[in-house]
C-alpha cells in the first residue's frame, strides 16, 4: 500500500484569526447552539449587533467575555479512507504552503502542554523545513518534480511516497515590485504576547527585507474594521 506525502517549495503569507462567544453551551465552529431553547446565535463583529436565527420563539442572550478568555480552537480532522488507484487514479493537491503548525506545536510543548490533535498538521510540519530540491532546467518548465519512495516506519508492509515540486527561484534583485495587502485580526483574543505583538515584530522584519518599490497595505477586522494603512511604498517605512 502506498502513502503520498506532498511537499511544495514556495511561500504563501497567510494571517488568520477567529473569535467566538463565551456561553454555557457547546460551541460548533463559530456557531453556538443553545440546546435549551433550540436557538442558534451568531456573534457579529463589533459594533454590529448579535444576529439570531430562532427556530422557536425564544430569546438570544449575549454573555460577556471574561478578561482572560481564550478562543484558540482547532477543527477535528478525519483520516482519509483507503482508495484503489485502479478506481480513482486522479488526485489533486494545493500548492499553497503553510508552515504554522510546527512553530505552534513547539510553542505548546515549550509551555508543557499537549498539543490538541487538530493542531498537528503533517503537511505544515513537513513544509516548515527547507529542502534542496532541483529547480526547473529552463523557462519552459513551470516547476520541477522530485519523487522518492521508502518503507513506512509504522508498518513495513506499506510504502511512503514523497512527491515534491520546486519552482524556479528568482533572485531578489530581479524580482518585480510586490504589492502586499495584509488582513489582520485585531480582536481581543489577539492581544496576548504571542499573537498581535508578535505579529507587529514580524511585520517590521518583513518591511526591512522588502525593496523600496514594494508596497504594503493593511486592513483590519473584528475589534475594528477597515483600511488602516493605504498602499504605501516601502521607501516610506520610517514615516510615522
Amino acid at each position: 500500500m502506498l502513502f503520498a506525502v506532498i511537499t511544495v517549495s514556495a511561500l504563501t503569507f497567510v494571517i488568520l484569526g477567529a473569535a467566538s462567544c463565551t456561553v454555557e453551551k457547546k460551541p460548533v465552529g463559530n456557531q453556538i447552539m443553545a440546546d435549551n431553547n433550540k436557538a442558534e446565535c451568531l456573534e457579529a463583529s463589533a459594533p454590529r449587533p448579535q444576529l439570531c436565527r430562532k427556530k422557536i420563539s425564544t430569546a438570544c442572550l449575549r454573555v460577556s467575555k471574561p478578561a482572560n478568555f481564550n478562543t484558540e480552537t482547532y477543527d477535528h480532522t478525519e483520516a482519509n479512507n483507503w482508495k484503489r488507484v485502479s478506481e480513482t487514479p486522479f488526485s489533486t493537491f494545493s500548492i499553497d504552503v503553510d508552515t504554522a503548525s510546527y512553530s505552534n506545536i513547539r510553542r505548546m510543548l515549550n509551555r508543557g502542554e499537549m498539543p490538541p490533535k487538530g493542531a498537528v498538521r503533517i503537511e505544515e510540519m513537513i513544509n516548515y523545513f527547507t529542502y534542496s530540491y532541483p529547480q526547473p532546467q529552463d523557462n519552459s518548465q513551470p516547476f520541477a518534480t522530485s519523487l522518492a519512495m521508502g518503507e513506512c516506519p509504522w508498518d513495513k508492509a506499506h510504502k511512503l511516497v514523497r512527491i515534491a515540486i520546486k519552482a524556479k527561484e528568482i533572485p531578489s534583485e530581479k524580482r518585480p515590485p510586490a504589492n502586499l495587502v495584509f488582513l489582520l485580526d485585531v480582536s481581543g483574543s489577539m492581544y496576548s504576547q504571542n499573537k498581535l505583538p508578535l505579529l507587529k515584530t514580524a511585520m517590521k522584519m518583513l518591511v526591512n527585507n522588502l525593496k523600496v518599490k514594494d508596497r504594503v497595505a493593511i486592513v483590519v477586522y473584528a475589534g475594528a474594521s477597515g483600511l488602516v494603512l493605504p498602499s504605501t511604498p516601502c521607501s516610506e517605512k520610517n514615516k510615522s
